[in-house]
C-alpha cells in the first residue's frame, strides 16, 4: 500500500514538473522579451493580444548564445497563424525579431484600420491557397501601412519557380498584392 501511495505521487511530482516547470522562461528573460514587443506594439496591445507560447525551445540564460522565444498573435488564431519568432542574446541580455534580417511589422488591433474585424474564413485562405498553389497551412498576419493582411507564401528551396507569395485583405478577401516570395532563404 505504501509503495503504491509513493508511485502515485513520483507520477505527480513528474506530472507537474512537466506542467508547471519544462520549458519555462525565466522571468528576467521573459521581462526583457514583453518589453521588446511592447517597444513594438504597445502595451496595451501586448496585453490584450500577445501572449509567449515557448513551447519548443528550453531557455534558461545558460545558453552559450541564445534561445528562441515564441510569441501569438491571438486574433490570429482563427486562421492557424503560428506565431512570431524571436532570439534572446545571452551575451547582450536583447530580444530581436528572428526573421533572418527581413524586417517585419508585428500586427496590432489597434494600429489596424479595420480593428481586426476580419471577414474572411480559414477556408477561403485554403482555396486562395490552393487556387494560387501556395501551402494551404500557414497563414501569417502581417502590418502594411496600418492594415493588417494574411501573407500566404510558398517557398521551395530547390527551384526559382516555387517561391510565390500572395498577400490577401481579410476584411474582403481581396488578394492585394501577388508575386515572387523574396524572403525564402536558401541555395537554388
Amino acid at each position: 500500500m505504501v509503495s503504491f501511495f509513493l508511485l502515485i505521487l513520483l507520477i505527480i511530482f513528474v506530472l507537474t514538473y512537466f506542467v508547471f516547470f519544462k520549458n519555462r522562461v525565466p522571468p528576467s528573460i521573459k521581462k526583457i522579451a514583453d518589453g521588446f514587443i511592447i517597444s513594438l506594439v504597445g502595451e496595451s496591445e501586448f496585453n490584450k493580444d500577445y501572449v509567449m507560447v515557448n513551447n519548443f525551445d528550453n531557455c534558461t540564460g545558460n545558453e552559450p548564445y541564445g534561445c528562441y522565444l515564441k510569441y501569438k498573435f491571438l486574433p490570429g488564431e482563427i486562421y492557424g497563424s503560428d506565431g512570431y519568432l524571436f532570439y534572446y542574446s545571452s551575451e547582450d541580455k536583447k530580444v530581436e525579431i528572428a526573421n533572418n534580417n527581413i524586417p517585419i511589422e508585428l500586427p496590432s488591433c489597434e494600429k489596424d484600420i479595420n480593428k481586426c474585424k476580419f471577414k474572411i474564413t480559414r477556408k477561403t485562405l485554403e482555396d486562395i491557397a490552393k487556387k494560387e498553389n501556395l501551402n494551404k497551412n500557414s497563414f501569417r498576419l502581417i502590418m502594411k501601412e496600418n492594415k493588417i493582411l494574411i501573407e500566404i507564401s510558398r517557398c521551395n528551396l530547390e527551384t526559382e519557380e516555387g517561391r510565390g507569395k500572395v498577400l490577401v485583405d481579410p476584411s474582403s478577401g481581396e488578394i492585394i498584392w501577388r508575386g515572387k516570395n523574396e524572403e525564402c532563404q536558401g541555395v537554388v
